[in-house]
């Protein structure tokens, strides 16, 4: 049964043919078609073509050069993310090509690349809240310690051992200890 494919998986080529049977899809060459069992069968117009698509890209400007970059904006934000920050001007070039376009294409890739900046500073601020709220807790764990070395009977300062003050900031500080395993445990919930 032949049936009409759109366009090669590789190169876009829309006027050819290609063969799948009932039992054992085959491309056009006889082999098993490797896309089929992902219910996305795709074809290719030759065999230069099947060999590229095997091989895959070897680099992040092959992917760009055989595909057509997306005009869905979530689509081109999942593109600029897999692709580094040097190489996103090679994608904006091809999508103002692609739509012959330059306003269209400056202000979609603008959006795109607005929003994948903005999830990059958040990953940024995010480690750096966590590592903030871990110092923080080591710091008041370091002054628990402290304040349980002075009250020990090894050095047994008077003034932390027996003195009011002495207990309440024992208590403050267990306090901000206890405050801090919160925030960390929030803030872990909230990376998740």
């Amino acid at each position: 049964m032949a049936q009409n494919i759109a366009e090669c998986g590789t190169c876009g080529e829309t006027n050819f043919c290609n063969w799948y049977g009932k039992d054992a899809p085959k491309d056009s060459y006889g082999r098993i078609d490797r896309d089929y069992m992902d219910s996305n069968p795709v074809a290719y117009c030759s065999e230069e073509c099947r060999d590229k698509a095997d091989a895959g890209p070897t680099t992040p400007e092959d992917t760009v050069a055989t595909n057509q970059i997306p005009t869905d904006l979530s689509d081109l934000i999942a593109l600029l993310n897999a692709t580094p920050a040097n190489e996103r001007q090679q994608i904006s070039d091809r999508l103002a090509a692609q739509l012959g376009d330059q306003e269209r294409s400056y202000k979609l890739f603008d959006e795109a690349e607005t929003v994948v900046r903005n999830d990059e500073q958040i990953e940024v601020l995010r480690g750096e809240l966590g590592g903030a709220i871990g110092e923080a807790l080591m710091s008041i764990r370091e002054a628990e310690g402290l304040i349980d070395r002075l009250a020990s009977n090894g050095v047994y300062d008077i003034e932390y051992a027996e003195s009011v003050a002495a207990a309440d900031l024992r208590h403050v500080v267990a306090e901000a200890s206890r405050a801090m395993r919160i925030a960390q445990a929030l803030q872990s919930h909230i990376e998740r």
